[in-house]
């Protein structure tokens, strides 16, 4: 049908994918991810159609859609940095300035700890940008320039920090960073 995909089984569809991966055996990645694509286009053209008729109810409620198709993805596939590396970088490399991809470089790269690749390095640093109030963003992303030696850009992070630290176990992580840089 196209675009022309009822609400209702937006979420659904994704489940069956899921449910085709993981019980029937009947998908590898890449056609789970061209299914999966597919159905962002599909979220996407509503989103953009919702905009356009200036539906704010709708755009939440889709951008709720994404999020659980998102996370349905992540349990259909291994959410790791292969994974990543192979479906998300290239178009991230094509369009830099994509926040929610880059929330999905961010999440499957620190979950698998391969924080230390430029495409982590590049996705913490374009949702800092957009979303500098995130402690653990930040962190990471201090850790990932330590890691990969680049201390003139960790310490003005680990001073940002000590700005936006509250709990005892945050002001414990900068002083570890400290440490490291030191």
């Amino acid at each position: 049908n196209g675009n022309e995909v009822m609400d209702n089984n937006l979420i659904a569809y994704m489940n069956v994918i899921r449910s085709n991966a993981d019980m029937l055996k009947n998908l590898n990645e890449d056609q789970i991810m061209q299914r999966y694509n597919k159905l962002l286009d599909v979220i996407s053209a509503k989103i953009k159609t919702a905009e356009t008729e200036g539906k704010q109810g709708d755009i939440g409620k889709y951008k709720k859609v994404t999020a659980v198709v998102d996370a349905t993805l992540a349990k259909t596939v291994d959410f790791n940095c292969a994974f990543a590396k192979k479906y998300f970088e290239p178009k991230f490399t094509a369009n830099p300035a994509d926040v929610e991809l880059a929330k999905k470089i961010y999440t499957a790269m620190l979950n698998d700890k391969c924080t230390s690749e430029a495409s982590f390095i590049q996705a913490a640093e374009l949702i800092h940008k957009t979303s500098p109030n995130n402690f653990d963003v930040t962190k990471e992303l201090a850790s990932a320039y330590i890691n990969t030696k680049n201390f003139d850009k960790a310490a003005p992070l680990l001073t940002e920090l000590q700005g936006k630290a509250t709990k005892p176990a945050q002001k414990a992580w900068i002083t570890i960073l400290n440490g490291d840089i030191e």
